[in-house]
């Protein structure tokens, strides 16, 4: 079995300000530093064999800082960006819910049906996502451990499909900043989630 890192960026200014980022390419702030800088100390006492990233900077930049203490390259890879959210891209939650209400409505109710305007839907982020994880267990030793630090979209449909939870359920699930997440997977893609969410490393 392989274990699998899925780890989310640490924080940056449109985080904080509820702000979409999508595919805007937004650095990490102070705090994302000092959350990352966290998280890599967690990681030290992990066997690391492996470390990917989205072509994102704030994911490049979180990935970095575990790459210094586990002594390995980051790989950038653009299958794990984030979903892209088109012209929500920039805008608040609530300015996307007064702007683009029936989008939203539909966005909140059933994910898996929306059509964000000039943005994917998230079975074509399910298939990109899968993509790249499936490259990366092919190449992989059967007992390797893989960090990925993406974004929290990517990362719950990458439970999802590794789970083979239908992606209807996505709004069911939530990704702190710099939160780890484990799963064991065999060559066939078969998968047990053992830690989903954690962000103890920032308390």
């Amino acid at each position: 079995m392989s274990k699998l890192y899925l780890i989310r960026h640490g924080e940056t200014e449109w985080n904080l300000h509820n702000r979409t980022q999508g595919c805007v390419d937004v650095p990490l702030n102070e705090n994302g530093k000092l959350q990352a800088i966290k998280l890599a100390r967690r990681m030290s006492s992990c066997r690391v064999d492996r470390i990917y990233s989205s072509n994102l900077s704030r994911a490049v930049q979180t990935a970095n800082y575990i790459s210094q203490v586990v002594k390995k390259d980051v790989v950038v890879m653009e299958e794990f960006r984030e979903i892209n959210f088109g012209l929500w891209e920039g805008l608040t939650f609530e300015e996307i819910k007064r702007r683009f209400p029936e989008e939203h409505r539909m966005w909140r109710e059933s994910p898996h049906r929306a059509r964000i305007p000039g943005g994917e839907m998230l079975h074509s982020v399910l298939h990109r996502v899968m993509s790249g994880l499936k490259k990366i267990l092919k190449d992989c030793e059967d007992d390797q451990n893989i960090v990925i630090v993406s974004h929290g979209g990517p990362i719950k449909l990458m439970v999802l499909g590794l789970l083979e939870i239908d992606i209807s359920k996505y709004n069911k699930f939530r990704q702190h900043n710099t939160a780890v997440n484990v799963l064991e997977v065999n060559k066939d893609g078969k998968a047990v989630l053992t830690l989903y969410n954690d962000t103890c490393h920032l308390f």
